[in-house]
């Protein structure tokens, strides 16, 4: 239907029902339609099985391999994610044509070579699966171009993998790409030389005289085209000029008449032909001249043999086999699609294709099609209309793009950037998609929604994605992730899980993109701790994200041998992500630590505060007089006068400390021990109750003597470290309770954290952070 012209602004200026939130939070729990696949592709074509890069950006060597249907970049940010994507694009972009030379690779400039080094050419090595149609369509003209080698690939591998090796090389600022080998090998022996036979080895030299060639046919054939569309413009305009004087402006004239996109070649070449006319009437006769000339030398350069020699599956040669042309045409016409981090705003293009669909023969069902998905997706309807407005001077219809009766342009940016995908996956069908940081401007639920909708579309399109969304890690295919890291170069690792999702149970609480996405991890007791000692840091120009530091928060010391499990650390060292645990001294003895160490062994570096707690660290009078003033409104409240209400609170809590040393000797876990999973009798079971039960009346017998004894070793070191031996939430929360407040964690240990004087920050909390971010990092406690 046609709008009126109020229409579009009267949708631009409604609000978002709470209907349409409900329905998209409701569509994104539920699976996402399949999307529409316009292609007979069935699931079965060539694939890129690996791409090994050398000298390429960021890259020196590394290999991008094992891929599957979907797969998953991950690495933090400038670690050469980009580079690796731009590198699969670069390799088909390169095969646009059936030659093996490209005179015009999509190389921008000598930084696209590893350290701007252009000495080295870029090498990329492309692995490909074929269909066992794909394998007999090579072999059968192979065979109809050398019959006499019949008999030799008669008895070649049913299942084949082909590797076509490709340089990039660069010549001041001429660049050109060839393919310098194809090779075709069995599936199962892809390191077997022996077992591999060879479509093309094509030398340097024979490279060079092919890229030649394309320059010299490629110059002639646009010197012939521009004449033959300048000629008969050339004898209008000779008409205007009067006497050779003139001449110099035929150039002008004539381009004056030419289509716009010839103006180029032009330039190029009408000067040169008209300098050498002497009078106007020649015009007509040189300019016949020339164009014969171009083209009896275009001619003879297509039909020229070459000098230099190449290597096929035959043998040695000077000509080009025509199943390699085919060969690397089927390569081509693989259509790959690539979404870059900056990505065009959807809008008029996308709505003039569906409004296309509408007046097309069968369009109307197609789009109701792709309708489906987006709701079943999104929870959105979309729809295209013809605008209200249209130019006269245009022969274009203006269309609009219609989201839940929105304009698109004033929908959410989370919204507009998931249609961007799943629109151009819709409208172009590829055999590759590539896409960088699909999670732009995606809220959580979304993310989860797009990533499962890719999942569904890699059984069609071999999907690549290079994210930093722990979303799109943790809902991913994790049979295919792949690690992306820079030390002086990039390099790419491709992840095997199988081993770490057996032994790593499911509710081990740290989610598994936090494995994989940092270099180094630190371990605390709380979400309290983590936020404090983020705050330290940053006071101390301590660089957590430099470092690439992630956090995992236990939920108290307890489960401190949960995560301290073999299985985890050592999966953790194979990732060479250093792990670092920071835990309260409390009340434990030096064998509790030991213990602990013991526990860790050389897989991970373990902390001991040298105060009770972290919350001893914040312990500063200016910083606690700071949070009382801007809590109370108390303006004339100053750190001396904190200092004495610290006196006070700890006089209050020595018994506390006192009584928490006897706890943690008398209070300490008593077990019915067992003697393995023998059967025990009635008899062996009273005893072991009775046992305990005399542990714990003996224990009780010395409730006295031991408070006693501990209440003599905290006055031993009352003097010097009474703030150290008091738990500081006790202590910060005696001293602010005076002035109505109460400490709570998670909302005053950060605040206070920040109030404080980074010169008030213990020698000892350096230390740690500092030997945390150090590369080589020794243990603490």
């Amino acid at each position: 239907m046609l709008l009126d012209s109020q229409a579009p602004q009267r949708r631009a200026n409604r609000h978002c029902s709470p209907v349409r939130s409900w329905l998209l939070f409701v569509t994104i729990l539920s699976p996402p339609v399949a999307p529409i696949i316009k292609s007979a592709k069935g699931g079965h074509f060539m694939r890129l099985r690996s791409l090994d890069i050398g000298h390429f950006r960021s890259i020196r060597q590394t290999s991008f391999s094992d891929l599957g249907d979907l797969n998953v970049l991950i690495g933090r940010n400038n670690a050469g994610k980009s580079a690796a994507m731009r590198a699969v694009s670069l390799f088909f972009s390169c095969l646009s044509g059936r030659s093996p030379v490209n005179i015009h690779p999509n190389v921008r400039d000598q930084y696209d070579f590893h350290l701007g080094d252009t000495s080295n050419p870029i090498t990329l090595s492309a692995c490909f699966s074929l269909t066992l149609s794909e394998r007999d369509s090579i072999i059968r003209e192979v065979g109809q171009e050398y019959p006499q080698m019949q008999n030799a690939i008669e008895g070649i591998s049913p299942s084949l993998v082909a590797t076509v090796v490709m340089e990039i090389s660069a010549d001041r600022d001429v660049y050109t790409s060839h393919v310098s080998r194809i090779e075709l090998q069995p599936s199962a022996a892809i390191s077997a030389p022996e077992a591999s036979f060879t479509l093309l080895d094509l030398p340097s030299s024979a490279a060079e005289e092919l890229a030649a060639r394309s320059r010299s046919v490629e110059t002639l054939t646009e010197k012939v085209d521009v004449l033959q569309s300048a000629i008969p413009i050339a004898q209008r305009q000779s008409r205007n000029v009067r006497g050779s004087g003139e001449l110099r402006y035929l150039t002008d004239f004539i381009m004056h008449d030419l289509p716009s996109s010839k103006t180029e070649a032009a330039r190029k070449h009408l000067p040169q032909i008209i300098r050498r006319i002497g009078d106007a009437d020649q015009v007509s006769r040189v300019f016949a001249d020339e164009l014969a000339k171009a083209e009896a030398q275009l001619l003879e350069v297509k039909s020229r043999p070459m000098v230099a020699s190449l290597r096929t599956f035959a043998g040695e040669t000077t000509e080009l086999p025509q199943h390699v042309g085919t060969f690397l045409e089927r390569i081509a016409q693989l259509s790959v699609h690539y979404l870059t981090e900056n990505r065009r705003q959807i809008g008029r293009i996308e709505a003039q294709r569906l409004l296309e669909l509408k007046v097309s023969r069968g369009g109307p069902e197609v789009l109701r099609r792709i309708q489906e998905t987006v709701l079943g997706l999104l929870g959105v309807s979309i729809d295209a209309f013809q605008a209200a407005t249209n130019s006269h001077k245009s022969n274009t219809v203006a269309a609009e793009l219609d989201v839940d009766n929105f304009l698109v342009e004033v929908n959410g940016s989370g919204i507009r950037e998931a249609l961007r995908v799943v629109l151009d996956v819709e409208f172009n069908n590829p055999d590759i998609l590539l896409v960088e940081e699909p999670e732009v401007h995606l809220h959580p639920a979304l993310e989860v929604a797009l990533m499962r909708y890719l999942k569904t579309v890699s059984a069609e399109t071999q999907v690549v994605l290079a994210t930093h969304s722990t979303n799109f890690l943790d809902t991913g295919d994790m049979a295919s992730v792949h690690l992306v890291r820079k030390s002086g170069a990039t390099d790419i690792t491709r992840l095997s899980l199988q081993d770490a999702e057996v032994e790593i149970p499911k509710d081990l609480g740290i989610r598994l993109s936090s494995l994989f996405m940092y270099d180094k991890l630190i371990f605390v007791e709380g979400p309290s701790d983590e936020v404090i000692i983020r705050e330290f840091a940053a006071k101390l120009n301590i660089n957590f994200t430099e470092k690439n530091v992630g956090f995992v928060v236990m939920g108290g010391v307890a489960n401190f041998a949960h995560y301290a499990a073999k299985a985890t650390l050592d999966f953790l060292s194979k990732r060479r992500v250093q792990s670092h645990f920071i835990v309260d001294r409390d009340e434990r003895l030096d064998s509790d630590i030991a213990n602990l160490k013991a526990l860790l062994g050389d897989r991970a570096t373990l902390h001991v505060l040298e105060k009770r707690e972290l919350e001893n660290y914040l312990l500063d009078a200016g910083a606690i007089a700071s949070l009382v003033r801007d809590r109370k409104g108390i303006e004339d409240l100053d750190a001396d006068v904190i200092d004495a209400e610290f006196l006070k609170a700890l006089e209050v809590l020595q018994s506390r400390a006192i009584e928490l040393r006897v706890s943690r000797t008398l209070c300490a876990p008593v077990y019915l021990r067992s003697k393995g999973n023998t059967a025990s009798s009635a008899d062996d079971l009273r005893n072991r109750m009775t046992a305990a039960v005399e542990e714990l009346s003996a224990r009780a017998s010395r409730i006295e003597e031991e408070f006693e004894a501990q209440r003599r070793v905290v006055e031993s070191e009352w003097g010097n470290r009474k703030s150290d031996i008091v738990p500081g939430t006790l202590i910060l929360d005696q001293v602010i309770s005076n002035y109505g407040l109460r400490y709570q964690k998670d909302r005053d240990g950060a605040a206070l954290a920040r109030l404080i004087d980074p010169a008030k920050i213990p020698v000892h909390m350096r230390r740690i952070l500092t030997a945390i971010v150090a590369d080589d990092s020794t243990p603490s406690s």
